[in-house]
Order: C-alpha cells, then structure tokens, then sequence
C-alpha cells in the first residue's frame, strides 16, 4: 500500500524503514503469487497497472474490515480476552485467501490478533522461545515441542513443456525426471529442502538446469522452451501457465505441500480458539 500512496520504491522503503530491496522483492513475489502484473517500472516511478489498482481496491477492503474488527473488539474490554501475536510465512495467507480469513477471524469476538510476517524458520523460532503465540508456515519441520494443524494441503506436480519427452505420460515419479535437466528453487524456500530430501530417500541426484530465487516466470520460461522439468506445487501455478504446457501429477507418497499452524501445546490448550479457528477454516474450504 505504501507504494501505491508515494509512488516511488525509495520513498516507500523509507517510510516502512526497510531497504529497496525488500520492497522490490515482496511485489515480486506477490506479482508470481497472483500471475499478473501490479505495476509498470518507469523511471519516474511505479505505475499501477489495471489489476494493480483492482487489488488495491480489496487490499483497502482488508484493511477497513481489520480496522473495524479492532475496534469493535477494542470498544468491549470484557470481549477482548485473548490478543495473542500471530506469525505466518510469505504468502500463506494469500494461499489460505486472506478476505477469507480475516472473515473468519472477525467472528471469533473474544479472540484479537497482532499478525506479522516473518520467514518459516523465525515463525518456528519465534514460536518455541514464546515471542510468537502461534504462526502459519509452510512445512513445518518436525518438533516435539511443538503441535502442528494443517489448514492447506496440495499436490506437488511436474510441469513440462509440450514438446519434453515426458509429455506423453499421465503421471510421474521422481526416478522418471532425474536423468532429465530440472529447474530448482534456492535453498532458502522450505518445499525445495523438501524435494531435496525426497530425492536423497530415494538414492536419486538431480540434474539441475537452473536455480531460481522469487522469479518465477524464468522456470515457466525454461519450461516451455522443453529445456527442464519443474516440480512445484499445483495450486501455486497460474493457469495460464497449465494451459500453455504440461502439467502432470507426481506421484510420491512423502511429499506433500502444507500450510499449517504451529503453536505450543500450553498455548493451545490455554487459547482452544486457535484450534476452533483451524477446524472452521476446514469446514469453510471443505
């Protein structure tokens, strides 16, 4: 919203207090996440684009719901009984749909959330020494301090360009596109350390053609040029980009993409709404 408001990406890091960078990398990511185009890079500025300006009209519709939410809860002392802080990793909530759940979470009246974003690993951090309530992230690694609720599960799929040798087959396992070039992400993305982890299980080493940090459309690129196969997940692929290639299931047992919340097991059974919160979003999606 900040750049919408100034314009400029050095104005807007200044008034958030972070760098350009981390500015020019969240719209990035959220550019891939969604499959368009927010603004025009110009050198006078950022330039919003149609949908850049259609999803600012919801963003600010979020944001207005969330306003309103802390002070109907805020107007009633008794009401507010919990406010507990929230962490969630990138893009989770936009995977969950965030007018979705915010929709959800104004419903609970006793239950008021200070949410901010952190990485996955800091969200399990945060978590364990307290300074987080609870969080969303993607994959969580296993813990025995910790308890784990699933709100998302998806599929990992291959995708491959129309031309690839693979394109014939109906499904896939990962000893079938090993001996095949592959786009990876970096090592900073959890379902990449996953992958990675399934391929060792397996006594397989991959061919890798390309790593990619945020820039999603270099991997769909390289696919559709028939140069490398991409393991990612289904739901996370625009379809635009399902119609222009070949996208086929992979068949792997252990793997499995989830977004979940993590919490300790005293937070929990002091705070049952964080339970009650995942059971109605299951009910919601189900």
């Amino acid at each position: 919203m900040e750049v919408y408001r100034v314009g400029t990406l050095t104005r807007a890091a200044e008034g958030l207090c972070v760098t350009q960078q981390a500015v020019s990398r969240k719209i990035i990511m959220l550019e891939e996440e969604l499959g368009v185009r927010l603004f025009l890079r110009t050198a006078r500025g950022m330039i919003p684009t149609e949908r850049g300006l259609r999803l600012k009209e919801k963003a600010e519709l979020i944001l207005t719901a969330a306003e309103d939410i802390k002070d109907s809860v805020g107007a009633n002392p008794k009401a507010r009984q919990a406010q507990l802080k929230m962490g969630f990793s990138p893009g989770t909530l936009f995977s969950l749909g965030v007018e979705r759940f915010m929709q959800l979470v104004a419903g609970y009246h006793d239950l008021h959330l200070d949410m901010a974003e952190y990485s996955d690993s800091e969200c399990e951090t945060s978590v364990l020494d307290g300074s987080l309530d609870f969080a969303i992230t993607i994959i969580p690694a296993a813990d025995k301090d910790l308890t784990y609720l699933s709100l998302l599960r998806d599929d990992y799929v291959v995708l491959l360009g129309p031309r690839h040798p693979l394109a014939d087959r109906t499904s896939l396992r990962l000893a079938d596109i090993v001996r095949y070039p592959q786009v990876m992400l970096d090592d900073s993305f959890r379902m990449q350390g996953q992958l990675m982890a399934q391929f060792r299980r397996a006594s397989l080493a991959p061919t890798i053609r390309t790593r990619i940090s945020h820039d999603l459309n270099v991997a769909y690129g390289v696919v559709a040029d028939n140069e490398a196969t991409f393991v990612f997940v289904k739901g996370l692929i625009p379809d635009a980009v399902i119609r222009k290639n070949v996208c086929l299931p992979l068949l792997e047992p252990d793997l499995c993409w989830d977004i979940g919340v993590i919490c300790r097991p005293e937070v929990l059974a002091r705070h049952p709404s964080i339970g009650e919160l995942v059971d109605d979003y299951a009910r919601m999606t189900g």
